[in-house]
């Protein structure tokens, strides 16, 4: 993920809830506000247009050898999205639903927990035959941080996040969420047109139960 100082990114925040010296929001405050709005922008980037990073050296590859009679598979630790599921030579394969991945003629991948389930149960063993491209947890700033994910490309959307997520916080106003999605939407929408990575449809991304 591109970046931007932590430094010169909490002063900005700052100055534009006007406390340049930092008297009425803590120092820790806006670091988890920081950690929401990244937290935030990937996840409306994955909402519109999810191929956006398999474009990114962001983008991790997991792989694992299949064995023969096994559905459920380890996923990464780190793993926050997935992006994109191969098995063998095949084409990429489609996400499924529970209900569907207990119809006999099942063909696809389910997430549930900590497992990956894949569908039909490879019947031959095969070295490395599994494939995830996945999104990581974006990286936490804190007093020991240096950067900030995403800041050069996304740092209009993160600024204007943080501040509206103080500014509700401050005011006991935190129960109007749609404020938050529509704060960066429209401004993450112009970026990605402007990186020629305009909104898509037709690509269906799983989440880890990671807040």
């Amino acid at each position: 993920m591109a970046t931007g100082d932590v430094a010169d990114v909490t002063a900005r925040v700052r100055r534009r809830l006007a406390d340049p010296d930092g008297l009425k929001y803590l120092q820790d405050d806006l670091y988890d506000a920081i950690n929401e709005a990244v937290r935030e922008v990937v996840r409306q980037i994955l909402g519109k247009n999810p191929m956006y990073w398999l474009r990114t050296s962001e983008t991790q590859k997991h792989t694992a050898n299949l064995v023969a009679s096994t559905a459920n598979y380890d996923l990464p630790a780190s793993m926050w999205a997935i992006i994109q599921v191969d098995v063998g030579d095949e084409e990429a394969l489609d996400s499924i639903s529970l209900e569907r991945s207990l119809d006999s003629d099942a063909d696809g991948w389910l997430l549930k927990n900590d497992d990956i389930f894949i569908y039909p149960t490879p019947d031959t063993s095969v070295v490395n035959g599994l494939t995830i491209y996945y999104i990581p947890r974006p990286t936490e700033v804190a007093a020991t941080a240096t950067v900030v994910p995403l800041f050069n490309d996304f740092g209009d959307p993160i600024i204007q996040y943080c501040c509206t997520l103080l500014k509700a916080i401050d005011e006991e106003k935190t129960g109007d969420f749609a404020q938050f999605y529509r704060v960066v939407s429209d401004s993450i929408d112009a970026m990605m047109t402007r990186m020629n990575r305009p909104a898509s449809e037709g690509l269906r991304v799983l989440w880890r139960n990671m807040v």
